[in-house]
């Protein structure tokens, strides 16, 4: 892996050590999975929205909205605000921070040490999160003032885009990634951006440009375990177990059709996430593992004396299952998200 989690020998500027953060091994398993948790801690701040908070700030300058000698000013409860705090020292913008006492004081320091300037919402010494009063007090303060911009960080399409170069780490560090975890991430990124923008349109269009993506990428995959199985399943088996070589040709061939259902499944988890619906992916696979492809593999194995290839086609049905209930359900919900914003919904 080349390159891979690499920074310069000497940076400087803090923002410059932004990202490429290690990865350590949780567990693994003698097929080689293995469980892996990317420490964002090691970004300046300790924690991964110093990423977002240089891209909101990379977008308003891009934008002609930020200019040298300019303000920035933001709700947060700490990690957000720390970030811009950075951002800004380095580039001489002022920072201000609109707050609440539910805020870490260690973060609330730490953005005062940076420069930055604090506003409280609330003045009585209460402890209750005031994000409401906080976005609310945020937007007066910017509203009608040259060079200044209030982030928004809830609503800020960049807040996603900063995100993109994890994708990038990940594939570097492990010679690769999944595609279907790869477009599931991708579509809840996307989608989270694009309600941002009110594009309720680009946000439907995000679920069939997914899906033919790993239409095409499960095609070429799928086509060759149709024609060329036994070359395929050749490093696995042994040259003269006719019969165990037979079953797993069957087996192929299920998971030719399997494939694509189970990156489709994958990708409406993340569709869905995209939505900051985070319940209806686990009540769903609930529904389409135990509800549907238990039964069906029992039923088709058993019952109808199936055996192994049985199973399989279970699995397949379940997959099936929830892939097109977690696809019904992100077009539901984004048409009923649609409603609520007073866009006109599109069946």
């Amino acid at each position: 892996m080349p390159g891979a989690l690499q920074l310069p020998a000497v940076v400087f500027r803090v923002s410059d050590l932004i990202g490429y953060t290690p990865l350590l091994e949780l567990a693994s398993t003698e097929t080689g999975s293995r469980l892996l948790l990317e420490l964002e801690m090691f970004n300046p701040t300790g924690t991964a929205k110093i990423r977002m908070a240089r891209a909101m700030i990379d977008a308003a300058e891009a934008a002609g909205e930020l200019r040298p000698g300019g303000r920035i000013i933001e709700s947060t409860s700490g990690n957000t605000g720390l970030g811009l705090s950075v951002i800004a020292a380095e580039r001489g913008y002022t920072f201000t921070a609109v707050v609440d006492n539910h805020a870490c004081a260690d973060k609330l320091r730490g953005m005062k040490a940076l420069g930055a300037e604090l506003v409280y919402v609330v003045d009585d010494g209460t402890e209750e999160l005031a994000t409401a009063a906080r976005e609310e007090r945020a937007e007066d303060m910017a509203r009608g003032q040259d060079n200044t911009v209030f982030t928004e960080q809830h609503n800020h399409p960049a807040n996603g885009v900063g995100y993109f170069p994890v994708a990038h780490e990940l594939h570097e560090a492990l010679d690769g990634i999944q595609v279907a975890v790869g477009l599931s991430h991708a579509a809840s990124i996307n989608v989270s951006r694009e309600l941002a923008l009110g594009n309720h349109d680009d946000a439907r269009c995000l679920k069939n440009t997914a899906l033919a993506c790993a239409a095409a990428v499960m095609a070429v995959v799928g086509l060759l375990y149709l024609t060329i199985p036994r070359l395929i399943l050749a490093p696995f088996l042994d040259s003269g177990s006719d019969q165990a070589l037979a079953i797993a040709i069957h087996l192929l061939i299920v998971t030719a059709f399997l494939q694509f259902f189970d990156c489709a499944q994958n990708i409406g988890v993340g569709l869905v996430r995209g939505l900051d619906d985070t319940k209806s992916g686990f009540r769903i696979t609930l529904i389409g593992y135990w509800a549907v492809g238990l039964p069906a593999s029992w039923l088709l194995a058993y019952a109808l004396n199936l055996d192994t290839l049985g199973i399989w086609l279970g699995l397949l049905t379940g997959l099936a299952t929830t892939a097109v209930l977690l696809l019904r359900r992100y077009s539901h919900s984004l048409t009923r998200h649609e409603q609520a914003q007073g866009a006109p919904a599109v069946a």
